[in-house]
């Protein structure tokens, strides 16, 4: 949760990676019209199930969610 909650908006895909410390798993790339969308998907370490998401687009984070990180 301490990694999830230092990602901020506007951040980029290797700044995030470099706080969560780890390459998360793309889970989808469109690209339409000059800009580019990319989710990424991290898998957590608490919990039965706890993993959260990010969605870049132009390299610039601009959502993220979690479900149960601790």
């Amino acid at each position: 949760m301490k990694e999830y909650s230092s990602l901020k908006p506007g951040m980029s895909l290797r700044r995030a990676t470099s706080i969560i410390g780890c390459a998360g798993e793309e889970m989808s790339r469109v690209s339409i019209g000059g800009q580019e969308t990319v989710m990424v998907s991290w898998t957590g370490n608490g919990g039965f199930i706890s993993n959260m998401n990010a969605t870049f687009d132009n390299d610039r984070l601009v959502a993220k969610a979690q479900l149960g990180l601790e």
